[in-house]
């Protein structure tokens, strides 16, 4: 019995390994077949592995699905993956993440075809898909695609459609992005063909362009909701959405800020079925037609709970927010049509209010039961006031604050807020006006505190409910960092405030930090978050900490510096600021001239200074440039500060003082010996000489003197006494004195005088004294005799 099950079992484990599961009494069972994850690296992979773990991944995806089969999954890897895919089976694609894994056209090709009846891309980007003269320049579908968590950018469709996305059979778009692609033709982002059907929810289409229908163009049939169409542009028209001869529904959607050239800056309905519940137009621009049109007999258009606001047509156009033209059917019911620059509305067609709108103008025909002509709607910016796309918020006190009509209102709001609500507090639950059903709302304040030097302040914020509630409210907040930071410039703060039933207002204190910091007025805010029982209306609260320090001070000091005798030497003047400061601060600088003159005795500079947050000091260098030149004193110069930013110049200039390190001395040395000549005169030079170049002019007295006796010459006989005063101009070095020295024919010894130096002015004599010797040429004469010879 044993051997017999052991047999059993064996048998059974190869069965089932082959789809085949046999259980007694005879009966064949057909177990699921096994379903295989593939795996793809392009940095570590190979088309050789396995493929069937993450250490033996293929190297392309198409290697996994070549190797796939009907409800595999292939698991890419980070990284890039330059292929064309062309895939017919039902396989789950799944990336690292938008942000990592990239399956790329090189801007040279198509990046998938799409056969399959199931084919889902998970968490990956598709991107630069390039076709020309085709639709469909990232993917082309004609099987069943979904995309979950995935992008679709920068897709190019040249003479096509359809740049990110061609639909021909049935697309899902959920938590996605399409953006960045461009089509020559319609549908920038998606082209949805005729009998088809495209699906988006929660996801993102923005700045596509198509020549109709930048965003998403359809023949068939389109469902969006809880997505938003935002700054997609067509030249021609439709620049958000174009419908032509199909079906459109918009449950919470956002249109916004798309453009177009032409007619239908937001949506375009051409020949088609358009249903748009609890969805919000504005911001969109076109010369004709800005926000809706509505255009030709067979083009029907149901408008519920919706708010189309704020679409400015551009140019010469017509300037209509909303337009229902050519014999058109249009509906409007607790609808709000307001804000526009000329008017709201025109119709040439069919046009029915089913009640309870709201126009701020009488061209929308709102004359039912419930409606409301030149009312304001009280409109908030168009922003985040919950839910997955923005709103346009009822501002209290607004006329579409329950007065709509409950029999039609959805059961929620565009942000998914159950309707009605009692938004007047009369206890009375009435569905509002629009696609925003107003509650109990949230404000904060924004408030602004001197700092102080010391310690600290208390900035406190003050956060009101309106109406009261009859029920607790309770709402999270917390302070953000702006110029001020936390810890440094306050104290942060998070916590949750609680409104008891009635209670209007409460409070938000955050402790604010003094300092003697110059700096520039610092801002942080509070954010309101996760409201119960209410909506946050306004949910950013600024807080300003006026600086009240003055500004740094700027000082630069003198410098001494010895010139030298040859090259160059820097002197460095310190820039101070006092204190740190906070901001850039920037001065500038220039050097002027005293006694010492720029490129002479120093190289001229200019320029300017930043001091970087917490800088203190900067050194401006000035180059000195060494001689041998006797300048008598120090020279100087300046270095001036102007123009100061972020601070105050206390001592705007500084000397530079050139210290002379050069003496000059003068002497007067021996001329050479004079021969005195038996008639007339001849002249004895002496040389007077400075050790150094000045540059100021010197004097100096001189007399000749002689002695008495002996062999000195005698003065008025010998030669010809004088006195006077010689004169060096600046950067002379040499002088001479000239004595007449008188002839004779007597016999004597060389007789000698001097020339003395004295008034050295303003220097002083080295060398005072200098000798001439006069030569005596008068001797003894001597004759010759010759003898007289006679000759017999």
């Amino acid at each position: 019995m044993k051997h017999f099950l052991a047999i059993t079992l064996i048998i059974t484990i190869l069965l089932s390994g082959m789809g085949i599961f046999t259980w007694g009494h005879g009966r064949t069972t057909h177990a699921a077949p096994l379903l295989t994850t593939w795996y793809v690296n392009a940095a570590t992979g190979n088309n050789g592995n396995d493929c069937l773990t993450p250490a033996t991944a293929c190297l392309t995806i198409a290697e996994a699905v070549s190797r796939a089969a009907h409800g595999d999954t292939i698991q890419i890897a980070a990284g890039v993956y330059d292929e064309t895919l062309d895939i017919s089976l039902e396989l789950t694609l799944i990336g690292a993440g938008t942000e990592n894994t990239f399956l790329d056209g090189g801007n040279s090709h198509r990046v998938l075809t799409a056969s399959s009846n199931n084919l889902t891309l998970v968490d990956l980007t598709i991107q630069n898909g390039r076709t020309t003269n085709q639709n469909g320049g990232g993917i082309y579908n004609f099987g069943t695609l979904t995309l979950q968590n995935t992008r679709v950018l920068s897709n190019t469709a040249v003479n096509g459609g359809g740049a990110a996305i061609f639909n021909a059979s049935d697309l899902t778009v959920q938590d996605s992005e399409i953006s960045g692609n461009t089509a020559d033709s319609v549908g920038g982002g998606i082209y949805g063909w005729t009998n088809t059907a495209v699906t988006v929810t929660h996801s993102l289409i923005a700045h596509n362009e198509g020549n109709q229908g930048g965003g998403i163009y359809s023949l068939g049939t389109a469902v969006l909701s809880n997505s938003t169409i935002q700054d997609n542009f067509a030249p021609a028209f439709g620049g958000g959405l174009t419908m032509f001869n199909g079906s459109m529904t918009l449950d919470r959607v956002t249109v916004s800020g798309n453009q177009s050239d032409g007619y239908g800056g937001g949506v375009l309905n051409n020949w088609g079925a358009l249903t748009i519940t609890n969805s919000t137009i504005s911001g969109n621009t076109a010369p004709n037609y800005a926000g809706l049109a509505n255009i030709s007999s067979l083009a029907q258009t149901a408008v519920l709970n919706s708010t189309i606001a704020h679409n400015p047509t551009t140019g010469s156009g017509t300037r209509y927010g909303v337009a229902n033209l050519d014999s058109a059917v249009i509906s409007f019911q607790n609808t709000i049509i307001a804000d526009h620059p000329s008017r709201n509305c025109v119709n040439t067609g069919s046009w029915t209010s089913l009640g309870h709108n709201l126009s701020d103008d009488s061209y929308c025909s709102f004359t039912s039961t419930g409606d409301l002509q030149n009312t304001p709607a009280s409109l908030a910016p168009l922003g985040d006031y919950g839910g997955p796309t923005e709103t346009h918020a009822l501002l209290p006190g607004s006329a579409a604050i329950d007065s709509g009509d409950n029999a039609p209102c959805p059961t929620t709001d565009q942000r998914g807020i159950p309707r009605p609500f009692d938004g007047d507090g009369d206890g009375t639950a009435v569905c509002d006006r629009g696609a925003f059903e107003a509650r109990n709302q949230l404000t904060i304040s924004d408030v602004a505190v001197l700092e102080g030097d010391s310690g600290t302040v208390t900035a406190v914020f003050t956060v009101a409910l309106s109406p009261t509630s009859t029920q607790q409210v309770t709402v999270d907040y917390e302070t953000v960092d702006g110029t001020a930071v936390g810890t440094s410039d306050y104290v942060p703060d998070n916590d949750t405030l609680t409104f008891a039933p009635g209670q209007a207002t409460q409070t938000i204190a955050i402790l604010v930090n003094g300092d003697t910091a110059d700096e520039p007025d610092e801002t942080f805010t509070v954010h309101l978050s996760n409201p119960t029982n209410a909506d946050v209306l306004d949910g950013q609260g600024t807080a300003t900490i006026i600086d009240d320090d003055g500004l740094p001070s700027l000082t630069i000091a003198d410098v001494t510096i010895t010139e030298g005798n040859s090259g160059t030497t820097t002197a460095t003047f310190t820039v101070s600021l006092s204190p740190a400061d906070n901001n850039p601060v920037t001065v500038d600088f220039d050097t002027v001239n005293g006694t010492a003159v720029a490129n002479g005795d120093y190289t001229a500079a200019s320029g300017a200074l930043t001091f970087a947050p917490g800088e203190t000091s900067q050194p401006i260098a000035i180059t000195i440039h060494g001689d041998q030149i006797d300048e008598g004193e120090s020279e100087t110069f300046t270095v001036q500060l102007s123009n100061p930013v972020n601070a105050n110049l206390v001592d705007d200039e500084a000397a530079g003082v050139i210290e002379d390190d050069d003496i000059s001395r003068v002497s007067v040395f021996n001329g050479p010996p004079v021969l005195e000549g038996d008639a007339g005169e001849a002249m004895a030079v002496f040389t007077v000489t400075l050790e150094l170049p000045t540059a100021f002019p010197v004097t100096i007295d001189y007399y000749t003197q002689s002695g008495t006796g002996g062999n000195f010459a005698t003065p008025g006989v010998d030669f010809a006494p004088i006195s006077g005063t010689l004169t060096f101009n600046p950067g002379e070095t040499e002088k001479t004195a000239s004595v007449t020295i008188y002839s004779d024919l007597e016999e004597e010894e060389d007789e000698v005088f001097s020339l003395y130096l004295i008034n050295a002015n303003p220097i002083s004599i080295y060398g005072s004294t200098a000798m001439a010797t006069i030569l005596n040429d008068d001797g003894d004469s001597w004759s010759v005799y010759l003898p007289i010879v006679i000759r017999p």
